[in-house]
């Protein structure tokens, strides 16, 4: 495999690097993702569809906005939801989400991991907005 250079830049260099800085800040990321759309929900998002992992402690909720939010339980919930009501983050317990199941019941997930993937095109046409 050779090098390829192009005006100086060493691509394969230059992507190594990229990824490199992907996986490094990855977590900071998904937590600025997960703390903005917190910030958005000021009306219940409806769910178009979840699934609870074999254990009941693996969520992944998939938003009207075609993002998905997967979530890792400190215990197991298995429910039906239709809406995601709120979400944050607590000092020393990790993510809380309010949920409202397909019953109209409001359920509380505490989860020590989450993640948010935005829909595709979404990331890219994201602009900051001042508050």
């Amino acid at each position: 495999m050779g090098v390829t250079l192009i005006g100086g830049w060493n691509q394969e260099l230059e992507r190594a690097e990229l990824t490199a800085l992907n996986r490094r800040y990855d977590g900071i990321v998904h937590q600025f993702r997960l703390a903005a759309l917190g910030r958005r929900l000021n009306q219940p998002l409806a769910v178009r569809h979840n699934t609870c992992g074999f254990a009941g402690d693996r969520w992944t909720i998939e938003l009207d906005d075609h993002s998905v939010l997967r979530m890792k339980l400190y215990w197991p919930r298995y429910a039906v939801v239709s809406a995601l009501c709120s979400l944050g983050w607590v000092d020393d317990e990790g993510w809380r989400a309010v949920v409202r199941t397909a019953g109209g019941e409001q359920v509380l997930l505490r989860a020590f991991n989450a993640t948010l993937t935005p829909a595709r095109g979404q990331a890219s046409q994201a602009r900051l907005q001042p508050n």
